[in-house]
């Protein structure tokens, strides 16, 4: 798997190539370390997967709405082909959103989905709210394409 470990270690031998020229350096990079990161890279983008997305809405206020306008997303986004994850309709399920700990709990698991979708989807019919920022703010920084969206029809 790539992780942080892998990753700091193949930038090792990356730097010790650079300042040694080792070939043993070159030919493991080559022969096992690539060829490894690209077979888990087509792994989690098989090409006839419907492409992942987080999708981000509002939340807490009026949360019967704001749950009720997130499952239209979600319809919408899968009527669209997409594969969608809603963070803060499911991990509101089980954790309490007023208790900070579970809320921050929520929030991270929620962030770590969005790190690894191929795109961040934000309606904004019913505004644009300071945890929906923080997800964009993060997909930004992480070059992650995001595309603000609004539901056909909603509100008229």
């Amino acid at each position: 798997m790539i992780d942080a470990k892998r990753l700091n270690e193949i930038r090792e031998r990356l730097d010790l190539l650079a300042v040694t020229g080792g070939a043993a350096i070159l030919d493991q990079l080559l022969k096992q370390d690539i060829p490894d990161m690209l077979n888990e890279l087509e792994r989690k983008n098989d090409k006839d997967d419907p492409p992942t997305v987080m999708l981000e809405s509002p939340y807490a206020g009026d949360v019967e709405s704001n749950e009720d306008y997130a499952r239209r997303c979600v319809l919408d986004s899968l009527r669209r082909g997409e594969a969608p994850m809603a963070g803060h309709l499911l991990y509101t399920q089980v954790l309490k959103d007023a208790n900070p700990t579970e809320r921050e709990l929520g929030i991270r698991a929620h962030l770590a989905w969005l790190r690894r979708s191929r795109g961040v989807v934000v309606y904004t019919d019913r505004d644009v709210s300071p945890g929906m920022r923080r997800a964009v703010e993060l997909s930004m920084s992480l070059r992650i394409p995001v595309t603000q969206r609004k539901l056909k029809g909603y509100g008229s």
